[in-house]
C-alpha cells in the first residue's frame, strides 16, 4: 500500500509540474505570443521595371509606375532584339512596431499573364525560373538604371517555376529583419529570370505580375509580417 501511494503521488506531482510550466505565470516571454499585421501592400508609386540590353548589361530604360514585367519582348515592333525586363517591388515597413522581433515575413505576388510567342515559347522553358532578389536601391527609394544589375543583398530563392497563373509566394523574413536592423523604411525586391532575361530569338517570352496600383484593388502584391512584441 505504501508503494502504491508513492506512485500515485508521483503521477500527481508530475502533472502539477507540467501544468505549472504551461501556465506562463510570472516572468518569461509572454508565452511566445505573436501578432500578424494586416497585409502590407507594395507601393505602386515606387514599384517599376527596367528594360535593358541583356548581352551587354547596359542601356537601361527605367519605367517607373508601370506593372511588373519580367523577360523579353523581342517580338514587338520597335523593340530591338536582346532587350529584357526586370521588375521591382517596394514594401513600406512603417506599420511594423519599433523593436518588434519579426518571426516571419511572406511576400505574395500574383502571376497575371504569361506571354509565350503563340504558345511555342514558354518563358520558363527558355529563360529559367522566376527568382527573387533582396536589394537596396542606389538612390534610396527612387528606381535608377544601375539597380537593374547591381549585386543583391541576398538571393531569396525561386519565386515561380511554371506558367500557371495565380499567387506566388516566398519567405523573406531574413530580408525584412535586415532592413529593420539597418534602419531602412522599405524592403525592395527585384524579380528576374534565373538564366537570362532575353534569349534574343525574336519571340516575346515574358511574365506579368500584379501591380501595387492596379488590379482593381485586388490581388495586390503584399507582405504578410508576423512579429513577437
Amino acid at each position: 500500500m505504501r508503494t502504491l501511494t508513492f506512485r500515485v503521488l508521483g503521477v500527481v506531482a508530475s502533472i502539477a509540474l507540467t501544468l505549472g510550466a504551461c501556465g506562463g505565470g510570472g516572468g518569461g516571454d509572454g508565452g511566445g505570443d505573436t501578432i500578424t499585421l494586416p497585409a502590407i501592400y507594395s507601393d505602386g508609386a515606387l514599384d517599376g521595371r527596367i528594360n535593358y540590353h541583356v548581352p551587354t548589361g547596359s542601356d537601361f530604360i527605367v519605367q517607373a509606375n508601370l506593372p511588373p514585367l519580367v523577360g523579353d519582348h523581342d517580338c514587338l515592333s520597335g523593340v530591338a532584339n536582346g532587350y529584357g525586363y526586370r521588375s521591382f517591388l517596394c514594401y513600406p515597413l512603417a506599420s511594423i512596431p519599433a523593436g518588434a522581433n519579426v518571426t516571419q515575413a511572406i511576400l505574395r505576388v500574383w502571376q497575371t499573364q504569361v506571354t509565350s510567342g503563340g504558345g511555342a515559347h514558354n518563358p520558363y522553358d527558355h529563360l529559367g525560373d522566376l527568382s527573387l532578389h533582396h536589394i537596396t536601391l542606389t538612390n534610396g527609394t527612387s528606381l535608377t538604371g544601375p539597380d537593374c544589375t547591381k549585386a543583391p543583398e541576398a538571393d531569396m530563392g525561386v519565386l515561380s517555376t511554371d506558367a500557371s497563373l495565380g499567387v506566388k509566394s516566398r519567405d523573406v523574413t531574413s530580408a525584412v529583419r535586415a532592413d529593420l536592423l539597418n534602419g531602412r523604411t522599405y524592403s525592395h525586391f527585384r524579380v528576374q529570370f534565373t538564366v537570362t532575361d532575353s534569349d534574343a530569338d525574336n519571340w516575346c517570352e515574358a511574365v506579368g505580375l500584379s501591380d501595387g496600383e492596379g488590379n482593381g484593388g485586388s490581388n495586390l502584391p503584399e507582405l504578410v509580417v508576423t512579429y513577437a512584441p
